[in-house]
């Protein structure tokens, strides 16, 4: 699918979308909603999936999701 693997962190793929790989998770955000759409049916259509809805928490962090941003803490509110 043409990704470019992120010389800081090899878990981040970069195209047009960021996709976070960690172990058996995956996190999908970009400003194109049908884009990430068109991936997640993509990629469906090779593995198992399971949407666990809007991110809220994940690992280490909280996320926090605006408008026109998305911010990530390592101050974890349960």
């Amino acid at each position: 699918m043409s990704f470019v693997g992120s010389k800081s962190d090899t878990s981040l793929r970069i195209d047009l979308l960021l996709v976070l790989i960690y172990m058996a998770d995956i996190i999908i955000t970009g400003n194109d909603s049908q884009a990430v759409t068109r991936l997640i049916l993509e990629l469906g259509r090779e593995f198992s999936l399971k949407d666990l809805g809007p991110l809220h928490y994940s690992w280490a962090w909280s996320v926090t999701v605006h408008p026109q941003s998305l911010s990530l803490s390592t101050e974890v509110h349960p």
